[in-house]
């Protein structure tokens, strides 16, 4: 893909700018884009259907914590960054821990 987008803006008081952005891609081209698109659909689909990882053929698991199940699926190593939050900044990033975790329902709601 290659090309600029331009953006034609008019502010209030009767300025109007014209702003360009560069939108070349060279190592990605439309059939190879659609190509990927189309599998990660299908990817998408028939992890849904199994609810399984199509790699690991894991089954999706569902926790009562949300916590408890990002700190299983993430490791201890990625959540001890979390270990030096206050509760407040720990539920600014990841919502409530009252709301649990599913994966399968997670992965239902990225097909829409």
């Amino acid at each position: 893909m290659s090309g600029e987008v331009i953006y034609y803006v008019k502010y209030s008081d009767g300025e109007e700018p014209v702003m360009t952005h560069d939108k070349s891609e060279s190592d990605l081209s439309e059939g190879t884009f659609r190509l990927f698109d189309f599998v990660q659909r299908w990817l998408t689909i028939y992890e849904w259907r199994d609810a399984k990882e199509f790699e690991t053929r894991r089954e999706f698991l569902k926790f009562d914590s949300l916590y408890e199940g990002l700190r299983f699926l993430d490791g201890q190593e990625k959540w001890s960054y979390y270990a030096n939050l206050s509760v407040k900044e720990i539920e600014e990033q990841l919502g409530p821990d009252s709301q649990g975790l599913d994966e399968h329902e997670v992965l239902f709601i990225s097909m829409d």
